[in-house]
């Protein structure tokens, strides 16, 4: 940590080596994508670098204090984010409102609704399932564009 914190280089890349993998584990889980995960997991090293002075052994380990820096830096993500949620929404209904009773769709508030959201493996907003005979046939995790939650409605029907 002392070299990180005079700002050698060779410290950060050390230090990515040794706790990459579960940084970006942690980002793919919370923001459900490879290519958000990887910048999270940079933003997560750039800050360790240029906040290195802040962290004390005394409070915990050295991976649990770039853990938290992660969690932090992708709920932040996600709560800039969520003004695109409704996007993923409506798309939803939109498709629901076209298939002309052939869809149904159903919103959950996972705040509201812990124990449904852990049933159904729910980590990261907006997740949205597919389903068919209640039983869940497909994910999507994020948003993504109506045409790609059309084809997975399609492959259902």
């Amino acid at each position: 940590m002392r070299r990180l914190i005079s700002g050698d280089e060779d410290a950060v890349r050390a230090l990515y080596g040794r706790f990459g993998r579960p940084v970006f584990g942690l980002g793919l889980r919370m923001l459900g994508s490879a290519g958000a995960a990887e910048e999270l997991t940079q933003d997560v090293f750039l800050a360790a670098w240029r906040k290195g002075g802040r962290y004390d052994a005394a409070r915990g380990r050295l991976s649990t204090w770039l853990m938290a820096i992660a969690h932090n830096l992708a709920v932040d993500r996600l709560r800039r984010e969520s003004g695109r949620t409704p996007t993923a929404v409506e798309g939803l209904e939109e498709l629901a409102e076209e298939s002309k009773g052939s869809v149904s769709l159903a919103k959950v508030n996972v705040d509201d609704n812990p124990q449904l959201a852990a049933r159904y493996g729910v980590r990261s907003i907006p997740t949205i399932l597919f389903m068919k005979d209640g039983k869940v046939m497909d994910q999507v995790i994020g948003a993504v564009p109506k045409s790609q939650m059309k084809k997975k409605l399609d492959a259902l029907a």
